[in-house]
């Protein structure tokens, strides 16, 4: 019999709680990680350049006796006050960042409320504050401890192999951060160019979106105990609604647009059979009245739309949406074939002759198909007691919200009323998710932007200052400012373009970490592995074209003075 040919889901409690955010909030640690790396090297880089401004001062110390140890320690003692001081700071920002986050409160964050920085965030910023100082630090403290006193002594340190050292290990951290840049650049493309293409999405309501409002109604269960109390009350509710003035079309549907389904059920097609081991469709079925698909603007496609006749006393009639035509009915014209629930307790109900085929609508979230559905009218069907209220209006439908709550409250004052949205503001809220993890990764990549080219501008301004002697005797033979212009960026350009290398090769990995948060658009999209790039090799032009110029402003008397 048909209704043995059913399945019952089981999915583990964790998963229903954390939904979809799961590999969200996997996605903002990843990135929160990356950026500490890239700020992280960004301090190493600039440590680096402060070792060279002291090395007399390091080599006099060794030079009075102080060990290399000494020297390391006292060094990753100043690496490590700057990280815990800079820990602290974010601790801060992290406290105001929760407070706006309960405040903006994105809607799909489980147990937000619940979020405070307790003592054991504060333990893991210590822990990744100290880990971080003593990993960054250890480099430019080893090179220090390295250099020969004697040789920083003499005429400065120029020129000698620890400048050269360091200048190597200063370009392989920008390297590493322009690669790690270019990962979150690309990551936050792929989740911008999702969004743009979800908030194109129609939702199958083709009606204006500011002209249809909702609200949920719920009367008292004690006063409607079945449908022959509680349809009458809706056909009231109607009525005084479709009154109203600036009301165009009333109706009541327990699923609407773009993500409230009520119900979603298995049926069975009258002469349909099995094939051995399927299982009956599922779909939603929402129940409606007959003005339904007229407030919402979904269009007929073939047939009829529900009538006032389509009651109790009426023969059961159901409208099916196309996808569902398309899928069970692809050679046929379903109008007048008959299906229904199935199930144990609905074996002995009878079919429903399909009257109208209408446009899809989505009814599990803008990032999902149009719903497979059937439709029942709701003075056939309706047997509980909470229901929502569609009505449309030839303007901005808001302003009808307090006179349909009277209407509403004058035939029962005990009649609970909740969720009053337009269809604008449903719409807005469906998409809050995705726009939140868009604007955060965004920022996110923008602040690696910004952290990368003061990094690539520190090495090329770094490495234009141990030059100076050697730009001013290329100027003084002839060399001319745009020759210099050009060297300085294209050294840029080539830290730029291996960290691009190397970019690419982590976000190919890293973006497919977020394919299941990404709607329309692969984890490879070729666009946007085309542009972050671009972006990224931009960035560092700009960086480096500030030391450049300055470069060719060196006067070559005084460069060739220079210590």
């Amino acid at each position: 019999m048909e209704y043995h040919h059913m399945t019952m889901p089981v999915a583990p409690l964790r998963d229903e709680i954390a939904g979809n955010v799961r590999v969200a909030f996997l996605a903002f640690l990843g990135a929160v990680f990356v950026l500490l790396a890239i700020a992280a090297a960004n301090v190493a880089c600039l440590l680096l350049a402060r070792a060279t401004v002291r090395e007399r001062e390091i080599a006099l110390r060794a030079s009075l006796g102080a060990s290399s140890g000494r020297l390391i320690r006292q060094l990753l003692t100043e690496s490590l006050l700057l990280s815990v001081m800079g820990g602290a700071a974010g601790c801060v920002l992290a406290y105001l960042g929760i407070a706006a986050l309960r405040a903006w409160n994105p809607g799909n964050l489980p147990r937000i409320e619940d979020v405070r920085l307790d003592g054991l965030a504060l333990a893991f910023a210590l822990l990744v504050s100290v880990a971080t100082g003593i990993l960054f630090g250890l480099a430019p403290a080893f090179q220090s401890g390295r250099d020969r006193p004697a040789s920083s002594l003499r005429e400065g340190g120029r020129g000698g192999t620890a400048g050269t050292g360091r200048r190597r290990l200063q370009a392989v951290l920008v390297m590493g951060e322009l690669a790690l840049a270019l990962v979150l650049v690309t990551s936050a493309g792929l989740l911008v160019r999702s969004f743009v293409l979800l908030g194109q999405v129609h939702s199958g309501a083709q009606a204006p979106p500011e002209s249809v409002l909702s609200m949920k109604i719920s009367p008292i269960p004690s006063k409607y105990r079945n449908s022959d109390q509680i349809i009458p009350f809706y056909k009231r509710v109607l009525e005084r609604a479709q009154t109203t003035p600036g009301v165009a079309y009333a109706a009541i549907s327990d699923s609407l647009p773009p993500d409230r389904q009520y119900d979603y059920d298995t049926f069975v097609i009258q002469g349909q059979q099995l094939a051995p081991g399927d299982i009956n469709p599922a779909v939603t079925c929402p129940i409606v009245s007959p003005d339904y698909f007229r407030a919402l603007g979904v269009p007929l496609i073939r047939g009829r739309f529900f009538t006032e006749h389509d009651n109790g006393d009426a023969p059961p009639v159901v409208i099916i949406s196309e996808s569902l035509a398309r899928r069970y009915f692809p050679n046929d014209n379903p109008i007048g074939r008959r299906l229904k629930a199935s199930g144990p307790e609905l074996h002995d109900t009878p079919f429903m002759e399909i009257v109208g085929v209408v446009g899809g609508v989505r009814y599990t979230g803008l990032d999902d198909v149009a719903a497979d559905a059937y439709y029942q009218p709701y003075a056939q069907t309706l047997y509980y007691q909470r229901t929502n209220l569609v009505v449309r209006s030839n303007g901005p439908a808001a302003a009808l919200a307090p006179a349909l709550r009277r209407e509403i409250r004058a035939l029962d004052p005990d009649t609970v009323i909740s969720d009053v949205v337009t269809l604008e503001e449903a719409l807005g809220a469906s998409v809050v998710g995705p726009r939140f993890r868009t604007l955060l990764v965004g920022g996110f990549a923008l602040c690696a932007l910004l952290l990368a080219a003061i990094g690539i501008y520190g090495v090329i301004a770094y490495s234009v200052a141990q030059r100076t002697q050697e730009i001013g005797i290329r100027m003084a033979l002839g060399a001319g400012r745009g020759n210099v212009i050009g060297q300085v960026v294209a050294q840029g350009l080539r830290l730029a373009l291996a960290g691009t290398v190397l970019g690419v090769a982590g976000a190919l990995f890293a973006t497919r970490l977020l394919s299941s948060l990404l709607f329309a658009v692969k984890a490879t999209d070729v666009v946007t592995f085309a542009v972050g790039p671009l972006i990224l090799i931009g960035v560092a032009t700009l960086a480096s074209f500030l030391p450049a110029c300055r470069a060719a402003m060196v006067d070559p008397v005084i460069a060739l003075r220079h210590e």
